[in-house]
């Protein structure tokens, strides 16, 4: 009963409900259900013994993590902080679990964010594991970053320590700066599809368009105003049924006025030419199974250059659109383009492609192989024993041999990989493969701890898609430390 509780967040209350004591006693007569507080008490002692365990898990974790967070503040006014977890097993698989959710009782500034974040990660000891933070680019995110960074080089001497700023959060607003050109087209066809789903006349004279067509029916979608990608679905789904909309029209004419105009229609096809590929950008950036901070890189590139070209056609809306798009990314993209170079060149199925000039290519080089001459020395002493010399003169020629092979294998394991053709695979089964062969030691370590940062903080928000259903306008007496371990639970 717990687990059910807990995976389909049922209210506590669930035990006091008429229909359910009657269902359990038909199921079993001599079943006695527990109190709502019973409930609420075993809930707690499960997160707490569960905390526990993650803990000791992470005790003597050998690899870097990284970390995402957001802010969110439910129906009752309460805020809240999600802390997601991400880090790559010894199978080679990307996980994240959601560390925690912590109620927020004071003001939601950059300190206090940055030294709640710090709790879970002394609580946990991965201080010197954390490779990263992804947040969206808020003022107080820009300040926790810095005294987060701060905090873990004090404390447990971590220098590597980064920032990440959400991807998904930078092109939702770069695209929301470049739609305003065509508000009113968009608020016309939303407010189309709207009435036709509010107005069960319309509706049913729409099914039997789609009839009449012999062609499965679909209903407009309504967007989210805030996200962006909804309002791209909502257009493509008009596009796909104007067919039958136009008919639709015709046949109900008092409808005519709030249709799109074929002016509004030929600006609607004009945006989504430019909008696909930032929505397909998106859904890519957005996921957690695989590594995505070398596809950011790739990603930027790819929709700057189609920026660039549609703004050639001048003074049409798609140039306009553009222009304000690429205004906005420009914001962005000194500190994107420099962001965790050794994570892209760790990627078998880019490397260099994103690094144009001969200077960012040298940079690039530089960087991961600083990073190969920390971990090749990790990784040796970890791998190979050394034994004992036996006598003075040994020990010195071991030492020479031992530099001179360290030069070698560094030129030659490094080298080999970047100059390797880029290879279409899957960069997590590219390393797994790698992983079994000594002499990759040192790369395979440094792929298991860089390929796990975060291009978005969007497996952090995805906590609050389900957070709102647990704390809602009808479950809302729901204490905070109930609801966090409720929620830290089921996942």
């Amino acid at each position: 009963m717990l687990r059910w509780i807990i995976c389909d967040q049922q209210a506590f209350s669930v035990v006091d409900d008429k229909s359910f004591v009657a269902l359990i006693s038909a199921l079993d007569p001599c079943f006695k259900l527990p109190t709502r507080q019973t409930i609420s008490n075993y809930i707690q002692r499960i997160y707490d013994q569960k905390r526990i365990k993650l803990r000791n898990v992470f005790e003597n974790f050998d690899r870097k993590v990284a970390i995402t967070t957001d802010a969110w503040t439910a129906c009752t006014n309460q805020a809240y902080l999600s802390v997601t977890l991400h880090w790559i097993t010894n199978d080679w698989c990307l996980q994240h679990i959601l560390l925690d959710l912590i109620p927020l009782h004071e003001r939601h500034t950059g300190i206090f964010i940055a030294e709640s974040i710090m709790e879970q990660i002394k609580y946990f000891g991965l201080g010197s594991q954390v490779l990263s933070l992804t947040a969206d680019n808020a003022a107080n995110m820009d300040v926790c970053s810095h005294h987060l960074a701060s905090l873990l080089e004090l404390h447990h001497g971590n220098t590597a320590f980064r920032r990440v700023r959400c991807a998904a959060h930078i092109l939702n607003l770069a695209v929301t700066k470049g739609i305003s050109i065509v508000d009113e087209s968009i608020k016309k066809a939303r407010e189309f599809a709207s009435h036709i789903r509010r107005s069960q006349p319309c509706f049913e004279e729409l099914k039997k368009v789609f009839a009449m067509k012999n062609k499965p029916f679909l209903v407009p979608d309504l967007d989210v105003e805030t996200r962006w990608n909804s309002m791209y679905l909502m257009l493509e789904k008009l596009c796909k049924i104007r067919e039958m909309t136009d008919i639709l029209v015709v046949s109900m004419p008092l409808l005519k006025q709030l249709y799109p105009t074929d002016r509004d229609w030929e600006k609607i096809k004009d945006i989504m030419t430019i909008l696909e590929p930032i929505y397909k950008a998106t859904k890519l950036l957005f996921s957690s199974n695989h590594p995505t901070i070398g596809d950011l890189r790739t990603v930027f590139f790819v929709i700057t250059e189609l920026l660039t070209e549609a703004q050639t056609e001048s003074n049409s809306t798609k140039a306009r659109v553009a222009k304000k798009i690429s205004e906005k990314l420009d914001d962005y993209w000194d500190e994107l383009k420099s962001c965790f170079l050794e994570s892209v060149l760790l990627d078998p199925s880019t490397k260099f492609t994103t690094f144009r000039s001969n200077a960012d290519k040298f940079n690039a080089c530089q960087t991961i192989q600083m990073l190969y001459e920390i971990y090749a020395p990790l990784v040796e002493s970890t791998n190979q024993p050394i034994p004992k010399p036996t006598s003075v003169r040994d020990y010195f020629r071991r030492q020479i041999k031992r530099t001179h092979n360290d030069m070698i294998n560094s030129n030659s394991v490094l080298d080999e990989y970047l100059d390797t053709p880029d290879e279409d695979v899957d960069v997590l089964l590219y390393w797994k493969s790698k992983a079994s062969d000594l002499r990759w030691a040192p790369l395979v370590k440094m792929a298991r701890d860089y390929l796990v940062v975060q291009a978005t903080s969007v497996p952090s928000e995805q906590v609050f898609s389900i957070a709102k259903h647990t704390i809602s306008a009808m479950h809302n007496q729901l204490d905070a430390e109930k609801a966090r371990a409720s929620l830290c639970l089921k996942t």
